[in-house]
């Protein structure tokens, strides 16, 4: 953006500013007698901010889908009556003694509407209260406790975001929600709607898709209770926050004698600094075979793509599991008995996918139950107990999908026992990693006893066996309270 251009369009905001100043009162009132001069002071900044934005080369939106030509489309942001309102610059003459526009408060404005350009990032509300003292990485995404003052420089805006529409869920807004988060590459700057995209993003979508799933799926390999995403964001910071899906953690009442305030309505997952300091080791440890899955540029093409598939069978399955996520309580509970079919399906469906890559062939559940039990069986009769699960599950799966009526007593402990065999499987296999022939091994380990322990049982062992004992068995949440104290609420 030249100097040029950058001064004429702070003299607009400026002069745009003073008027408001001057007419305080009634500015934006449906019938205000100044409306048409409001209106020539909108377009003076508009005209300014599309030249301006032009010149810096941010934010074209073309007219139609042709290649981008320069003359074409729009350049920049528009204000308007609402915009005025929304981003608070309505609200703040109403607290100045003076016409004279704070200087962050024109530069905030001229940025949102002309740029430049700055990098935009995900970030997304986990469901989990982690005593956090410190920012952690976790595949790539950092996570941390965030302050609502930390808020502030993300917020359209900044300078008057007090008095502005709170575009962060109401317990991020209080401060100490989790979060991971991540600059990307793949947001562009977009106009700011009137509708945010999380009232249509789940009508649109018949599968749940995380953009975060890769640490998603190892917070809940390392986690003793489900965890699971209550709001997504994609930021501009300090010009667009929208909120992609979910409505974040949710509030309820904590108070004394005295008073009461809100505070975030945590899910299950409270660990104290301890088992924190497990998880995250846990995470640690499984991470350098989650980045397998990433294809290289520089492989041969047959490598990439088997890379490549084996990634997708990964990211689609953990999608499944993360989708349940809030139907489940303490220990992979389902919490509402009418759902527990549905989420059955869902976990049977997963472990289907990542259990069978061949296409055709049929008799689905056979493999499904056999190769479940010939990746996380301990011994011939965990193997034998897994089978029959497994299979029981998958019958039950076939039923819920052809509409046939299932008795509340098949469901009470299936859907649990499915969620843990296949975080068990997923753990496996993101341990043997993306060349690993799924079929093939798991039907010679039917016949072949080495073939299991040297290609299945003793890779992953090597490193299960190094993971904190509390994390060790994921589809055995009874036999784990009995050797470790219940866990406590933290304040």
């Amino acid at each position: 953006m030249s100097q040029d251009m950058h001064r004429q369009l702070t003299t607009a905001i400026r002069d745009l500013l003073e008027f408001s100043w001057q007419h305080r009162g009634d500015l934006i009132a449906a019938d205000s007698e100044h409306a048409e001069d409001l209106a020539t002071h909108l377009r003076a900044v508009n005209a300014a901010a599309t030249a301006a934005a032009q010149a810096s080369g941010y934010l074209h939106v073309a007219n139609d889908e042709a290649p981008l030509d320069p003359a074409d489309g729009m350049w920049g942001r528009k204000l308007n009556v609402r915009t005025l309102r929304t981003l608070g610059i309505s609200g703040l003459p109403q607290t100045r003694s003076h016409p004279a526009p704070p200087a962050d408060v024109v530069e905030d404005l001229a940025a949102y509407l002309a740029g430049p350009h700055v990098p935009c990032e995900r970030m997304f509300v986990i469901d989990a209260d982690l005593p956090l003292d410190r920012p952690r990485t976790v595949a790539g995404w950092r996570m941390e406790r965030l302050r609502a003052s930390e808020l502030v420089p993300l917020t359209p805006l900044p300078s008057t975001r007090e008095f502005a529409d709170d575009p962060w869920d109401e317990a991020l807004s209080l401060g100490g929600c989790v979060v991971l988060r991540r600059d990307t590459g793949d947001i562009r700057p977009r106009v700011s709607t009137m509708f945010p995209a999380w009232l249509g993003a789940d009508l649109a979508e018949p599968e749940v898709r995380i953009a975060a799933w890769g640490p998603m799926l190892l917070l809940n390999l390392a986690a003793t209770d489900r965890v699971v995403v209550a709001a997504e964001y994609e930021i501009e910071p300090g010009r667009v926050v929208d909120r992609i899906r979910g409505t974040g953690v949710g509030l309820s009442v904590d108070g004394d004698d005295v008073d009461t305030w809100d505070v975030p309505a945590w899910g299950p997952y409270r660990p104290l600094s301890a088992e924190l300091d497990d998880m995250l080791t846990a995470t640690a440890a499984l991470e350098p075979f989650l980045a397998a899955f990433q294809a290289r540029p520089q492989a041969p093409k047959d490598v990439r793509e088997r890379v490549q598939k084996a990634e997708g069978r990964l990211r689609r399955s953990t999608h499944r599991l993360l989708a349940q996520g809030p139907r489940l309580g303490v220990d992979g509970d389902v919490v509402s008995p009418r759902d527990r079919a549905e989420v059955l399906f869902w976990f049977i469906s997963a472990l289907e996918h990542l259990l069978i890559p061949e296409k055709g062939g049929g008799d689905f559940s056979r493999k499904v139950a056999q190769r479940t039990a010939m990746m996380i069986g301990d011994d011939d009769e965990d193997r034998l107990t897994v089978h029959r699960d497994v299979a029981r599950c998958y019958s039950l799966r076939s039923r819920f999908a052809h509409g046939d009526a299932i008795e509340p007593e098949d469901l009470d402990v299936l859907p649990t026992k499915a969620y843990g065999y296949l975080r068990e499987v997923l753990r496996a296999l993101i341990i043997l990693g993306p060349h690993f022939k799924v079929a093939d091994t798991c039907d010679d380990a039917l016949v072949s006893a080495s073939v299991r322990a040297e290609q299945i049982t003793d890779p992953v062992s090597a490193v299960v066996d190094t993971l904190p004992a509390d994390l060790r068995a994921l589809r055995t949440p009874a036999d784990r309270l009995h050797h470790r104290p219940r866990r406590r609420r933290r304040a």
